[in-house]
């Protein structure tokens, strides 16, 4: 869930829709009332791209807009209208790192936009591998993805097993939720 400078509490939902097969939605809640409202349908082509996935995540950006994050997609929708765009297709080789388990949203210093994935650098466990997570800056104009940390990466701090969460502190640190690697052996 995320919460608007307006005090208006927005929440994503994979199953709440019965009247798409997806289910996707994205809804809103009045703090005060307790009122929900639809915001938008993500199987109704009407508002936008649909989606063939689920979602996972939601931020609101400075001007109010809503970064949907969606297991093949990052999109951006208008709460006004539900319209939606795709900001950053992840199958999209061409628009840098790929994910594979994209899990949390958050707009971080300057409004940038940024991507847990708890699979990011995810290696084969056949041959002993693991699941390592990342974090992405997506470019808001273009949709390019570039690497901001590799949790397997030893010369960026303690090696970290899948990133699940990200939070943006008053002063604009970014801190990230993850499996902490002991040993190379477990999780604490």
């Amino acid at each position: 869930l995320a919460v608007a400078p307006s005090g208006t509490i927005y929440v994503v939902d994979s199953d709440a829709d019965p009247q798409y097969p997806n289910g996707n939605l994205v809804f809103a809640v009045d703090p005060r009332s307790g009122v929900r409202s639809i915001v938008s349908r993500f199987g109704d082509p009407a508002q936008g791209p649909t989606l063939d996935g689920d979602l996972t995540s939601i931020a609101v950006q400075s001007d109010g807009t809503l970064l949907v994050l969606a297991e093949t997609a990052l999109y951006s929708v208008d709460p006004k209208d539900g319209r939606r765009t795709i900001v950053s297709d992840f199958l999209d080789q061409t628009q840098g790192s790929s994910t594979a388990s994209p899990r949390d949203v958050a707009v971080g210093k300057g409004g940038e936009i940024l991507v847990a994935d708890a699979d990011l650098f995810e290696q084969e466990e056949a041959a002993g591998g693991r699941r390592a997570g990342g974090v992405l800056r997506v470019d808001p104009t273009t949709g390019f993805r570039t690497v901001v940390t590799d949790a397997t990466a030893p010369a960026q701090g303690v090696e970290l097993d899948g990133i699940w969460s990200l939070a943006v502190g008053p002063a604009r640190t970014l801190y990230a939720a993850a499996g902490l690697l002991v040993s190379g052996t477990g999780m604490v």
